[in-house]
């Protein structure tokens, strides 16, 4: 089947030395959107304005907010792009373990139903050897896959100008 861009709920994982862990990028955005308005004052005397939310599930967004020129010539608050930075790189479980039964992971996918609900994986070149089992893992409890592979040392992150993951 040919790939098809995520519309729809989408779960993060990022898979980093055969380590399977959950990425709060949804939620984060979402909080990310209630700041957003407590910081808009500071745009007013700088272009760009970098911070960070609060860690959650061992990651941190850094995020920059940037003035934009919106219709009708006005400037308005824009995000410019963000970044998901790791606590550490052992977060999660092992691949094996995650694809077990009662995992970590087998817990957090239980929240979710299947219709409608892709799983992206960001993947480093260390682990792409175990994307195929937490793939195959994935789609045969109904889930559709995503995969975002990442150079080594590169974070997860967005922006405006970004794509979006596509899903089979």
């Amino acid at each position: 089947p040919l790939a098809q861009p995520v519309d729809g709920r989408e779960i993060h994982l990022r898979l980093l030395g055969g380590r399977v862990a959950y990425v709060p990028l949804a939620e984060a955005v979402a909080r990310l959107s209630q700041v957003v308005a407590k910081k808009v004052w500071r745009l007013k005397n700088s272009y760009e304005v970098k911070d960070q939310l609060e860690p959650r599930e061992g990651f941190t967004m850094h995020y920059t907010l940037v003035r934009q020129m919106g219709s009708g010539g006005r400037e308005r608050p824009a995000l410019g792009g963000f970044e998901m930075v790791p606590e550490s790189d052992q977060l999660g479980e092992e691949v094996a373990v995650a694809v077990a039964a009662k995992s970590e992971l087998a817990a957090r996918l239980s929240d979710y139903g299947t219709r409608g609900t892709t799983v992206t994986v960001w993947t480093y070149p260390d682990s792409f050897a175990y994307f195929r089992e937490l793939k195959t893992y994935l789609l045969d409890r109904g889930f559709q896959v995503a995969a975002r592979p990442l150079p080594s040392g590169y974070p997860i992150g967005g922006s405006p100008h970004g794509s979006r993951s596509a899903a089979q």
